[in-house]
């Protein structure tokens, strides 16, 4: 059995959804009302689509998650679609049209994780395998790691097409880590020369404005992005900014966001602000953040608090990334 090791991720790096569209997420409509905003199945495969054939198991504290959706997008696409995990073995079988694909993310009750991965589908009339996405969940983070099961994949595909080939193998790849470290401490925890408040886990965003749920527009196609720096000198700064990724949610009347690719990354900067070295896409929606770095020891990335409200008496802290978009047009 080949597999990829466990990269543990920290609870604080979940891009989390409010709590009435996780419950409208785990309603699951019918498949006629939001079918094209779903991952095409087998059963509807029309000529020239390729089988996709994998498997989810997400464990939380050790028990399986039972309602889990998976976001699927094209490769340079900025829409995704979603798939919901139905089978209780965690088998899916998608009906793709050739080409370069992410896997987005999952939504779970607890949240949206991102987890970057690509896989390739062929022009294969036998189909292909990506393997199985295990996912460790705990209430410290989480950690995914792509598994070949070929043999119990190969079963569950024999029965759902009895006289069909096998199909072929190409595994899904997990992206690695963003930048180079060897240990990843909390934001909030002594020793960064920072404080964080009600409003920010982390730095303070001078520029742009942050405000949450909205993707405030700045003027340039090579923005600067500036912070409160820390107040110790061997401190010093890494930045991300990810390309967003459109879904719509099963019954919900709109889109939303997830992180998508990496589009910049900056790393061990020694001043609290960043310009993208290539103009970013016009007309495009973007999520960044920020990190502290003192050697080979990295902090949690930089996020916004905001409050969720469950429908009994009860509320608590979430966070979410900061968003931006760029101008239909606009100088570099």
């Amino acid at each position: 059995m080949k597999s990829n090791r466990f990269e543990w991720h920290s609870s604080h790096t979940w891009h989390t959804l409010p709590a009435v569209l996780l419950v409208v997420c785990m309603a699951l409509p019918t498949a006629s009302a939001v079918s094209r905003h779903r991952v095409p199945t087998a059963e509807h495969a029309e000529p020239g689509q390729t089988i996709v054939v994998g498997r989810l198991s997400a464990l939380q504290d050790g028990k399986q998650m039972k309602r889990v959706l998976i976001l699927v997008a094209r490769k340079g696409s900025s829409n995704a679609r979603f798939h919901v995990l139905k089978r209780p073995d965690g088998m899916f079988f998608w009906a793709l049209e050739p080409g370069d694909y992410v896997l987005a993310g999952l939504i779970l009750e607890i949240g949206t994780l991102r987890i970057p991965g690509e896989f390739k589908v062929p022009h294969e009339t036998r189909g292909v395998y990506i393997g199985t996405l295990n996912l460790l969940t705990a209430r410290g983070g989480y950690g995914p790691r792509i598994e070949d099961e070929h043999t119990s994949a190969f079963d569950a595909f024999r029965k759902e097409f009895p006289g069909r080939q096998d199909p072929v193998t190409d595994l899904m790849q997990l992206q690695e880590r963003i930048g180079t470290y060897k240990q990843e401490m909390d934001i909030c925890a002594p020793g960064w020369g920072i404080e964080c408040t009600k409003k920010y886990r982390g730095i303070i965003p001078l520029e742009p404005d942050v405000m949450l749920g909205v993707f405030t527009e700045v003027s340039s196609l090579t923005p600067t992005f500036r912070w409160q720096g820390s107040s110790l000198q061997d401190v010093s700064y890494d930045i991300v900014i990810y390309k967003a990724l459109n879904y719509k949610p099963p019954g919900a009347s709109d889109r939303t966001q997830i992180p998508g690719p990496v589009v910049a990354y900056g790393q061990g900067l020694t001043e609290p602000e960043y310009r993208p070295p290539a103009p970013l896409k016009p007309g495009s929606k973007y999520y960044w953040s920020v990190r502290l770095r003192r050697d080979e020891v990295v902090s949690t990335w930089s996020r916004r608090h905001f409050f969720r409200f469950a429908l009994v008496a009860a509320t608590w802290a979430e966070t979410a990334w900061f968003g931006f978009s760029t101008p239909e047009t606009g100088n570099n």
